[in-house]
């Protein structure tokens, strides 16, 4: 048995059958293939170090330039699947809100879907929203994909809400703090003893609608540009 085979036997996942070569044109298909073992590899070992192009490609049967055909690199790939992950989050704020009846409900249910999203897949929250700038998978396509899921329902309850006293940029950023504490807290500290974390995220955030409501805001956000 190989390492790599020791290594997927370590962490779990059943050792592949050496694939097939892909018949000519099926490019995309091999790509698909190579971010859905990299998101497995990933889960299962709760790391990005844990995962190399060399065990992506053990895992799928094929060799380490195929890999190179579709990423430049491990930097590249990573990127990639934190992307894809995130993309997701739109789709399930989209099933959990559906059945919200006004704008507030519909943030809350946002709110309890984006800490759910971040628990469900914590390695790619911590890559996509906890790495620093510059490091390997740092880049905007996570920021850009929350905001396009959050501005719109905030968009809507400033619309509904005549009191709200801040305005929809800045009150898209204060939401996402607040739930971004949440998941963060909850991913970095595990031990930590969270009676309800469906009600702390609901009192959360409606503490921060009430607060909303009831200062109203003199200054425009210096980061309000981000969610325009």
């Amino acid at each position: 048995m190989s390492t790599h085979e020791v290594a997927d036997v370590a962490v779990g996942l059943p050792t592949p059958a050496r694939r097939r070569r892909a018949a000519r044109g099926n490019g995309p298909l091999l790509r698909a293939e190579i971010l859905a073992a990299t998101h497995e590899l990933l889960e299962h070992s709760g790391s990005a170090d844990g995962v190399s192009i060399r065990a992506i490609a053990q895992r799928l049967g094929v060799t380490t330039p195929s890999i190179y055909l579709h990423f430049s690199d491990k930097q590249h790939l990573m990127r990639a699947v934190v992307a894809e992950a995130f993309a997701e989050l739109d789709q399930e704020v989209r099933n959990t809100s559906r059945a919200a009846t006004t704008p507030a409900d519909r943030l809350l249910a946002c709110g309890r879907a984006y800490v759910a999203f971040a628990l469900q897949r914590p390695e790619h929250y911590r890559l996509g929203l906890m790495s620093p700038a510059g490091a390997t998978c740092a880049d905007r396509a996570p920021v850009l994909a929350v905001l396009q899921v959050l501005k719109p329902l905030v968009d809507d309850y400033v619309a509904h809400e005549p009191t709200a006293g801040s305005t929809s940029g800045s009150l898209t950023l204060e939401l996402w703090a607040a739930a971004h504490g949440i998941a963060s807290l909850l991913i970095v500290t595990p031990q930590l003893q969270w009676d309800d974390v469906p009600a702390v995220i609901e009192r959360t955030l409606c503490a921060t609608l009430s607060g909303s409501s009831a200062v109203p805001s003199r200054h425009h956000s210096p980061r309000e540009g981000l969610a325009q």
